[in-house]
């Protein structure tokens, strides 16, 4: 019988950024909230390595990335797929046209920094 085949997909946000917390967590606050990434990241890691997971894909904020580089470059150096999550995780359908096009426009201009290592 064949092993069998799981998908692992991964949002990396911060706590604060989730959607049903955005009243109490405007994104002109987040710099000043408690960061918790390096921990969770490290278990989500750990726990990949573990499993023996050898493919994922991290989801990652614009937002994150930015803050956070090591992040990005270790998940791109262990083979995972990484993508783009939007910058700032505001909701398409609360965005103007012109925000979704700065917003996707950023976005892609980051993710450049960041090629595949082979």
């Amino acid at each position: 019988m064949p092993e069998p085949v799981f998908c692992v997909t991964i949002d990396v946000e911060e706590w604060f950024q989730v959607e049903n917390l955005r009243s109490h967590f405007p994104p002109e606050t987040w710099e000043r909230a408690e960061r918790r990434l390096d921990f969770s990241m490290q278990r989500i890691f750990d726990t990949l390595e573990s499993e023996k997971v050898a493919g994922a894909t991290f989801f990652v904020l614009g937002w994150i990335a930015e803050r956070s580089p090591d992040w990005v470059r270790r998940m791109v150096d262990a083979g995972y797929e990484v993508a783009s999550h939007g910058m700032d995780h505001v909701s398409n359908f609360d965005q103007t046209a012109e925000q979704r096009a700065w917003n996707l426009s950023q976005s892609k201009n980051f993710w450049k920094r960041f090629p595949a290592r082979r």
